[in-house]
């Protein structure tokens, strides 16, 4: 019986680190994403236009 509830602590313990794992790489994932998205509106607008479509998008949101 001790075993096992030391076998499901570490188990229980185990995911929780895979979660906080895969959350963190999911966080840094959408940081790039949004990112490249900067990088993409700058590169097709003028740096004037880029704001404006923050402003709008801000807006909206």
């Amino acid at each position: 019986m001790f075993e096992t509830v030391s076998e499901f602590s570490i188990l229980r313990m185990q995911k929780q680190n895979a979660l906080t794992g895969l959350n963190f790489c999911l966080k840094i994932r959408f940081t790039l994403l949004v990112a490249k998205l900067q990088l993409f509106l700058l590169r097709q607008f003028n740096f004037t236009s880029f704001f404006i479509v923050l402003i709008k998008i801000y807006r909206a949101a």
